[in-house]
């Protein structure tokens, strides 16, 4: 290969690079940074620095918003979002009618894991539903949230 070849080369890659991060800056993260601030605010959640969006659908019912999602938290970094989000602890497993929500996320098989438990505030919040699975480096948050 020649230096023409390697210069044109190297020139695509910089062309393909500059066309993600425009449309990164322009919709898709800007959108994904607005639906996990959503999120929070609906929940009453508070997400640390690195968490992720892995899945996320909004739905209008009964003149409620509500939120399905999934959501991929650092694992160093999970006890700061059960602290922020007033979570006290987790119980093992997860109720078959909370999985109905997520049955259609790619991330749903990890609601049948040993690792998988859910949050149970005592039938008091019916706005907030979440469920937890560990993976390893990061901490899959399964949410459900009306507002």
């Amino acid at each position: 290969m020649g230096p023409d070849a390697v210069k044109r080369k190297t020139d695509g890659v910089v062309v393909a690079t500059v066309v993600v991060l425009y449309a990164c800056v322009t919709g898709g993260c800007a959108s994904q940074d607005s639906d996990l601030r959503a999120l929070e605010s609906c929940g009453s959640l508070r997400f640390p620095a690195g968490t992720e969006l892995a899945e996320y659908e909004n739905q209008t019912a009964f003149g409620d918003e509500v939120m399905v999602a999934v959501v991929e938290v650092p694992a160093s970094e999970f006890n700061e979002f059960k602290i922020g989000s007033n979570i006290d602890r987790f119980n093992p497993g997860v109720p078959e009618s909370w999985k109905y929500y997520w049955r259609n996320t790619e991330n749903f098989p990890a609601l049948g894991s040993q690792r998988a438990e859910h949050v149970d505030e005592g039938g008091v919040s019916q706005t907030r539903w979440v469920a937890h699975s560990s993976e390893g480096a990061s901490d899959l948050v399964f949410i459900r949230a009306a507002c």
